[in-house]
This record gives structure tokens, sequence and C-alpha cells, in this order.
């Protein structure tokens, strides 16, 4: 079935990747003509750019951009360029600083993003063990809002590994608790993934009920940029019940929310 789900989002996927090549692209071609600050600022930009999709190259390009930083005293750009670094590969001296001065709130920031990339390295268990101390740094200050994203990044990751039952009580948790702070952002996401964790259980009616109420609370609440997934997933479901007109009818509704953000 995975197979399956792999062929009717690789559009979607592609259409993604291809707008953040895009990008990348005009960023090396302005940065290429400009001079200056304004040349260090595009470079800046660039490794941001590259974030999600080569943090080798985002260090590469942040060290370049903290050399001119240095030459023409940009301090702005010099701490942009620290942040980058940060983010491609010295995460782990910011968390000791963090420590030291005992900020929690860069302590949670910092362990979110350790966790977001020992994920994408497929690292899970220690994404889940930075995950949890950001966590528990959230729940010290407490930041409501920053517990349940830290709750449904769990979520996610023990989707991904494979532990669907697991994933569907942390699911079943944000919910609860999505419903309490009235938060209907993340309502939504909590039933979207229970909805794909039954979908990946072969659960297709459960599932669809899920999607179901979600599609109904992004249309009654506005929330445009949520639909792109909740009709992916749809359109998943339609496939799998071999539905292929309804499937592609959502897909196509997928690939338009997606337009639309680049748009925007």
């Amino acid at each position: 079935m995975k197979f399956k789900i792999a062929v009717l989002v690789v559009t979607i996927m592609f259409t993604a990747l291809n707008s953040q090549n895009a990008r990348i692209d005009s960023l090396r071609q302005e940065m290429n003509q400009a001079e200056g600050k304004k040349r260090v600022q595009l470079m800046n930009s660039l490794a941001g750019a590259y974030r999600h999709l080569d943090l080798g190259m985002m260090r590469n390009i942040s060290l370049e951009a903290l050399e001119l930083t240095k030459e023409q005293d940009l301090t702005d750009e010099l701490i942009h360029a620290y942040n980058n670094l940060g983010r491609a590969s010295f995460y782990n001296n910011e968390l000791a600083v963090a420590e030291k001065m005992q900020n929690e709130k860069t302590i949670a920031y910092v362990n979110n993003n350790l966790s977001l990339i020992r994920w994408s390295f497929g690292d899970y268990g220690k994404a889940l063990e930075y995950n949890e101390r950001s966590y528990n740094t959230k729940q010290k200050i407490n930041d409501e809002t920053g517990m349940l994203n830290a709750k449904i990044n769990a979520g996610l990751i023990t989707m991904e590994m494979g532990n669907y039952h697991k994933a569907i009580q942390i699911f079943d948790e944000c919910l609860e608790e999505s419903i309490r702070l009235k938060d209907r952002t993340r309502e939504v996401s909590a039933l979207n993934y229970l909805g794909q964790v039954y979908l990946y259980l072969g659960s297709y009616d459960k599932s669809l009920e899920f999607m179901t109420k979600s599609l109904e609370i992004c249309q009654q609440n506005n929330l445009e940029t949520e639909l792109a997934q909740v009709y992916n997933n749809f359109g998943i479901v339609h496939f799998e019940l071999e539905n292929f007109e309804q499937a592609l009818k959502y897909n196509y509704s997928a690939l338009e929310c997606l337009k639309s953000w680049e748009m925007s």
C-alpha cells in the first residue's frame, strides 16, 4: 500500500520540490548580480533555502557569507549568518550557551531544531529524545502551544517508525489538547494525522471519518493552508478504494492549493 501512496503523491512532492528549486535558482541569480550588503543578504537567504534540502550546502554558503560580513562590518547579516550556521551544524554549541545562560525558551527552541535534524536523517531515537527535552522545557515555561507542537511531532516521528497504534494514542491526546485550547489549526492537524494512521492500517472508513471532520473544520474556519494535506489524504484513500476519478479530483485540488501558496 505504501508504494501506491508514493505513486499518488509523487506529483505533489515534485511540485513542492520544483518550487523550492526555482526559489534557489532565483536567489542564486540575484546574488551573482548583486554587490555589497545586498549580496550578503541574498547569500544568507540562499543558505536558508537549503535548510531542508542540503545542510552541507547550507553550511558552506553560510561560511562564505560570514567572511563577507566580517570584511564589510555588517552586524545584522553577521548574526543571520551565524544563525544559519547554527541551523546547519552548530546547534549543540548554541544549546550549551543557552543552558549556561538558563534561557529556557532558547533551550526548548534548540532542542526542537536538533530533533528535526535528527528526524530528517532518520535517527528516530535521537529525534524523540531531543523532542522530549523540548517538550519538558516548554512545560516548565507553561508554553502550551509549544507543548502541543512537540507532541504532534512525537506522533509524526512515531508514525514514521511504523508504530501506528502508539501514534494513534499520541494523536488522540493532541486532539483532546487542541480542543481544550480551542486551537482549530492544530485540531485539524491531529484529525488529519489520525486519518493518515488509519489509512496505513487499512481502516479506510475510519480514515475517511477523521479526514471528513478535518475538512469540515478547514471549510468552516477558512484554513486554506491546511487544505492541501487534507485533499491529498482524501485522494490516497480513494485511490486505495479504486475510486480513481475521486482520487484524481482530490489530487488536483491539493495541487491547486500548492499553486496558491506559490502565488501568495
